[in-house]
């Protein structure tokens, strides 16, 4: 979450969030070519993003951890161009 906000403004901030998810570990956020529906912040745990490669082998990335932000790389084209998975 964004660093340096008051209590007031995070609890005004957690009250946008339309929904909470738990996604179990080595389970998918979003597939690459899903349709993009939401940003995505991490409370706990960690994701990480890969995207596949021409021959089939998968190539990391990003991590993302607690505070930061995913699925921003569906918002220019309505859909997720890589996987993130917990």
């Amino acid at each position: 979450m964004p660093v340096g906000l008051s209590t007031e403004e995070l609890q005004k901030l957690d009250e946008l969030v339309a929904v909470r998810k738990k996604i179990p570990k080595g389970e998918s956020l979003y597939m690459a070519g899903d349709a993009f529906n939401a940003v995505y912040a991490v409370r706990t745990g960690t994701f990480k993003t890969r995207m596949s490669t021409l021959d089939g082998s998968d190539q990391v990335t990003g991590f993302q951890m607690a505070g930061e932000i995913l699925g921003l790389d569906g918002i220019g084209t309505s859909h997720h161009i890589c996987d993130a998975v917990s």
